[in-house]
């Protein structure tokens, strides 16, 4: 019943997307399967250079990644590390890092990129169990350009 719904009120207004649809058509204009996005490893972020827009990642194994950005990525970047605080009694200091990258689409706007940027206790401030499992989560919207050169240098 609810499928008869759900296709008639696509017909009706003339939209015959279906989120698989969405998202076959999301992936292909990325270049990357879902297997891809499930399997890409977090990156720790080294340094955000505003002037050049730039993004230095380093992964697990050590690699260093500069990623080409622009001014609207780098601000949300850069917004969202200073709203992660720990209070002082844990550290000044944390790792940044991007832990996973998603989208949302809808049928009225354009393909909405997210990426998840956690902070977590530096390792000599995780003392603790409890230390070592605290972070600070925050969805960061950034731009299809930035998330094409993501993919192209990471994966």
């Amino acid at each position: 019943m609810i499928k008869i719904l759900d296709i008639l009120f696509r017909s009706v207004l003339k939209s015959g997307t279906t989120w698989n649809q969405a998202k076959a058509k999301v992936h292909k204009e990325l270049g990357v399967s879902q297997a891809e996005i499930f399997s890409w490893k977090p990156h720790s972020i080294v340094e955000i250079d505003s002037e050049k827009n730039i993004v230095i990642l380093k992964s697990e194994n050590g690699k260093i990644f500069p990623i080409e950005s622009d001014k609207k990525t780098t601000r949300n970047l850069i917004k969202g590390i200073s709203e992660n605080e720990f209070l002082p009694k844990y550290g000044t200091e944390f790792v940044n890092e991007l832990k996973s990258w998603n989208f949302a689409y809808s049928r009225t706007k354009p393909t909405e990129y997210k990426v998840d940027l956690r902070a977590k206790l530096k390792p000599e401030d995780q003392t603790t169990e409890k230390r070592k499992k605290m972070y600070h989560k925050r969805n960061i919207i950034v731009t299809d350009f930035f998330i094409k050169k993501l993919i192209e240098k990471t994966i």
